[in-house]
């Protein structure tokens, strides 16, 4: 971060003078001196102005850097006494999002997970969505898994399987879909237009309808979903300040100002960094922390100071 301090000087300067009444000048035969004046001296011109080059124009927002692993938190499933959980685990390339429902309010006794894999691309800005991407995310993969035999009844109903599906065994739900779930053939939809941003450290999506049609750019959400907020899973190493240092780190990931190529470094120095930690000693973390403090501020500073 470049600071720019700016000194001014000012000076003054005063003069006073005395005036005396001087004597009389004594008379005299000689003819007073005649006063030349002198001739004028020209003064040049100035120059004209230089033609300025034109100010360069600011580089394009670079979109957010998302690679990682994001999970949301616990959320209430589709009947009263369920709940459901997603994971996004990005790549620079892919997408993998994991729709896991359990059988209880509070994600403990896990019941059927759906798998969806893809590309991605972070297209354009939003021009809805402030802060926001334009996203396009595409459906390669989809399998549903269930982990009992009433669960695979259920989906095989929900989902007009035809035959249940065996418990831990994938089945390959690309090309029908779930009716029930609002999952749509490939054929019809064959990826997500969405909007996605990164807000206070959390990964965001857009509002989802009814029907869970995102299958053309018309059908992009024009809202961001509180409820849908994925924070980045970073394993607390029980190093507070360390912890805090590589949440903050995110906000770097979201800044608009800063080239993709450099939120790829920060990411990729975090993850060195904690690998590192990992294979300290407890009473060797607790001594990086007075560095991960430092290393907050110098990034809380560099962010402001770029307006991020």
């Amino acid at each position: 971060m470049r600071r720019l301090v700016t000194f001014a000087s000012i000076a003054a300067a005063a003069a006073c003078g005395r005036s005396a009444h001087a004597p009389p000048p004594a008379p005299s035969n000689t003819p007073a001196a005649t006063a030349i004046e002198p001739e004028p001296v020209a003064t040049p011109s100035p120059p004209p102005d230089e033609p300025r080059a034109p100010a360069e124009p600011p580089p394009p927002p670079s979109p957010p850097y998302l690679a990682g692993t994001w999970a949301s938190a616990c959320m209430p499933g589709a009947t009263k006494g369920t709940s459901t959980q997603l994971t996004a685990t990005i790549t620079d390339a892919t997408w993998v999002l994991a729709v896991d429902a359990f059988r209880d309010p509070a994600c403990r006794t896990h019941a059927a997970q759906l798998r969806t894999e893809g590309a991605y691309a972070l297209e354009a800005p939003s021009s809805v969505v402030a802060g926001a991407w334009d996203a396009r995310i595409d459906f390669a993969q989809r399998t549903l898994t269930v982990d009992d035999a009433a669960t695979a009844k259920a989906m095989a109903k929900i989902c007009k399987l035809g035959a249940r599906p065996r418990p831990k065994q994938a089945v390959d739900v690309l090309a029908r879909g779930c009716p029930g779930l609002q999952v749509h053939p490939v054929a019809t939809c064959a990826a997500d237009h969405d909007v996605v941003a990164l807000v206070g450290g959390a990964l965001q999506l857009g509002v989802r309808p009814p029907d869970n049609d995102l299958c053309t750019a018309a059908r992009r959400p024009t809202a961001l979903a509180p409820t849908l907020a994925l924070a980045l899973v970073l394993p607390s190493q029980g190093a507070p300040l360390c912890d805090a240092y590589y949440r903050r780190t995110v906000d770097f990931a979201a800044c608009p100002a800063l080239p993709l190529d450099t939120k790829r470094a920060m990411a990729d120095a975090r993850a060195a960094m904690m690998a590192a930690a990992a294979g300290m000693t407890p009473a060797q973390r607790a001594q990086m922390e007075p560095a991960c403090q430092s290393a907050t501020d110098a990034l809380t500073s560099a962010l402001a100071g770029i307006g991020c």
